[in-house]
């Protein structure tokens, strides 16, 4: 995620363990990730972080945006699907 990341200017401040769901068919391993960069930059981001990675889902997403600069900040909630 943080290649990607840096592929896209967009800056990575906190990766966080969240829930584990065993299912009989997979685990789903949740993660709620802090995100600072340009709009278009964290858009493309995004976007590759789901059609590289297969089994990664975005669950949720919020953005604010900076009032000082063009920055928006992005905390997203991120599902990776393990069979």
């Amino acid at each position: 995620m943080t290649a990607i990341a840096r592929r896209h200017r967009v800056e990575v401040a906190s990766v966080e363990p969240g829930e584990v769901i065993k299912g009989d068919l997979f685990t789903k391993s949740m993660y709620t990730t802090s995100l600072t960069g340009g709009f278009y930059d964290v858009y493309n981001f995004l976007y590759r972080i789901e059609e590289d990675w297969k089994g990664v889902k975005i669950e949720r997403v919020v953005m604010d945006k900076d009032s000082e600069d063009s920055r928006i900040h992005v905390m997203l909630t991120v599902a990776v699907l393990s069979i």
